[in-house]
């Protein structure tokens, strides 16, 4: 029993420091775009509204890749990809809403 507790414990640790080294907390990622200025994502904010990193980082909405390498586009989030997934006027703001929450002007 208590080395089935031991290992929990230690899986916990692991995959809570994984997760919070992943992006530190106040940390801002920028993605670039020229046409209307670069967008900042700010996990912050998301936690904030209770998520967790694993409800967009799934194979559905944002699998798990290297930075820069996802395909972003206005277009495939308006059809409900990516940020558009949630980001629907509903479940959260639209992506067509209001451009200065995301981008931010240089």
């Amino acid at each position: 029993m208590k080395v089935k507790l031991l290992i929990l414990a230690a899986a916990l640790v692991v995959y809570s420091a994984g997760a919070a080294l992943a992006v530190p907390q106040g940390t801002l990622i920028e993605f670039d775009s020229a046409a209307l200025g670069n967008v900042v994502f700010n996990g912050s904010v998301h936690a904030g509204m209770g998520k967790v990193c694993e409800d967009c980082h799934n194979l559905d909405i944002f699998p798990m890749q290297k930075t820069g390498v996802a395909n972003i586009s206005m277009e495939g989030m308006m059809e409900g990809n990516l940020c558009g997934f949630c980001h629907d006027g509903k479940t959260a703001f639209g992506v067509d809403d209001n451009c200065i929450k995301c981008h931010k002007p240089k």
